[in-house]
């Protein structure tokens, strides 16, 4: 009895935890990612016409000797083997469930002076909707919260790893 081809799809899937897989995503590096995918038992000729391009031109991703650069390739790639648009900088895929509940409110934060609980609470909402939505109340806390303890002399070196850490 022969063993079916994995599907790509339940590869990247599998792969979806897998710092190799988002450092390449991050880094757009798609030779990487279809040498994962490859190197789970994805055929090169799958891969090519799962993104509909030549096997040479495979070849020369998986080989490093040219890089994928057209927004459309990306968007056919994410769409193939149904990689998160935001792992590749693409807007949401439209086989991709909706974002959940939008956060209306901006999340609780503690009493100034409790910078570490300000970060995690900011990372928590980040982590659950994104940072996009995030952004506002970030730039609200820096100015209102944290900027005027950057130049007050009785401030510690923990204002300016605040600062850093939410910029």
């Amino acid at each position: 009895m022969s063993r079916q081809p994995p599907d790509p799809r339940d590869v990247v899937a599998g792969l979806l935890g897998d710092e190799r897989l988002l450092n390449a995503c991050a880094e757009r590096d798609m030779g990487v990612v279809f040498r994962l995918l490859n190197a789970r038992g994805v055929s090169t000729r799958r891969i090519a016409t799962a993104v509909d391009i030549t096997q040479g031109r495979l070849y020369d991703y998986l080989n490093g000797k040219s890089r994928v650069e057209k927004l459309a390739l990306f968007e056919q790639i994410a769409d193939a083997f149904h990689i998160p648009g935001h792992l590749l900088g693409l807007a949401r895929r439209a086989w991709e469930p909706a974002a959940a509940e939008p956060i209306e409110r901006e999340p609780e934060l503690p009493p100034d002076g409790d910078d570490l609980a300000a970060m995690d609470a900011f990372r928590a909402a980040d982590r659950q909707t994104g940072g996009g939505r995030l952004y506002g109340a970030v730039v609200r806390h820096l100015a209102d919260r944290v900027a005027p303890r950057l130049v007050d002399t009785g401030s510690g070196s923990q204002v300016f790893a605040v600062a850093a850490a939410l910029t």
